[in-house]
């Protein structure tokens, strides 16, 4: 077997594609499950696959007649699927020069017959294949079966798009989500175990924005964040992706990054948000503030980072401070101080039901 895994051009473009998409390690998808049931059938083979090309491995969103999960990646047919916007296939395996000593050959599942039509995005990444496999030899499909097969793919392509959109993007805004967020840093601790920096820029107190919603309405207030979305866009690197954790934060993540480069970018975004908004002709000051986090993977793990993240923003702009780092000392203290409110508010309550009761 040829050891050497075929690469394609834009192979580093392709695997942020995937990341970005999140499908590595998916959920288990009842649509993809009936994509492959329907392509199994369809070509009456006992092998059909959604395999997503990673750096290393190749991964089954869904699959019929297989019961593992991955295989290297260079075992996998799948590899040279991507190589191409054509279908690839392989009549006999066991002839062909680049997979007769392929373990998944020699081995189960003693693949013979292979057809995979790749899995393309809309600016022609291949991200994987929509495959059939047959543990006998077959002759090549005809054109009416090479459509079929492509435009299964093109529907796992869109349900692909579906499910980015459903479970990852904020609608209101079109930028990624809290749960997002923390798939993200979830996948970066599982590549690499050096520490990442996050950042939530707080612009608006939320009883703020509740008396906009309450003065102004609801869209209005999406308005608004709209204006808050474009100006951090304009002052941050293109590339960077942002996150709407919450009704009046928007995070993003920072790795690799000098101090001084950070500093600076603080720096920017706060003079961006000096001016005020204008929306629908009505001024509206912002009180911006940011708050830093630095993460590792064993904190990632073990805390809710994503309220440490939103604490240290909210006292950088309680405290007009600009930006913060998160303090483990005062959130302890924060925390302290509300448990010893509510229990007292609880106490008063309780006082004035007993008292209540007294005869009088």
């Amino acid at each position: 077997m040829n050891n050497l895994v075929p690469t394609p051009a834009n192979e580093s473009e392709r695997i942020a594609e995937i990341r970005q998409l999140c499908l590595i390690n998916p959920e288990p998808d009842r649509a993809f499950d009936k994509i492959v049931a329907l392509a199994a059938e369809l070509f009456q083979v006992p092998i059909a696959l959604i395999s997503i090309i990673d750096t290393h491995r190749q991964w089954f969103s869904a699959s019929v007649g297989l019961t593992i999960s991955e295989t290297p990646r260079e075992h996998s047919f799948c590899s040279h699927a991507i190589l191409s916007d054509e279908l690839f296939m392989v009549s006999d395996a066991t002839q062909d020069h680049r997979f007769r000593d392929n373990p998944l050959v020699t081995g189960e599942p003693h693949i013979r017959f292979y057809a995979g039509a790749p899995l393309l995005t809309q600016q022609g990444l291949g991200l994987g294949s929509l495959c059939i496999i047959d543990t006998k030899p077959r002759p090549s499909l005809d054109k009416h079966q090479v459509k079929l097969l492509s435009q299964l793919a093109e529907l796992v392509m869109t349900r692909v798009e579906t499910l980015r959109n459903l479970n990852f993007i904020d609608l209101p805004t079109g930028l990624f989500n809290r749960p997002r967020l923390e798939r993200d840093v979830s996948t970066f601790f599982s590549d690499q175990d050096l520490p990442i920096t996050l950042v939530a820029v707080d612009v608006i107190a939320p009883r703020i924005l509740n008396d906009i919603v309450k003065a102004l309405g609801y869209t209005f207030s999406e308005r608004l964040m709209l204006l808050i979305r474009d100006r951090l866009q304009a002052v941050v690197p293109r590339d960077l992706a942002l996150y709407r954790i919450s009704p009046t934060r928007i995070a993003f993540m920072l790795a690799n990054i000098e101090t001084e480069a950070t500093e600076t970018l603080y720096r920017h975004i706060l003079e961006s948000f000096e001016a005020p908004l204008v929306c629908d002709t009505i001024p509206i000051q912002t009180q911006i503030g940011l708050g830093i986090l630095v993460l590792n993977k064993e904190k990632a793990r073990s805390t809710d980072w994503i309220r440490s993240l939103v604490s240290a923003a909210d006292d950088a702009r309680e405290n007009n401070a600009g930006w913060e780092m998160y303090s483990p000392r005062r959130d302890h203290a924060q925390q302290r101080a509300f448990r010893l409110l509510s229990a007292l508010t609880i106490a008063l309550q309780c006082g004035r039901s007993a008292q209540a009761l007294l005869p009088a």
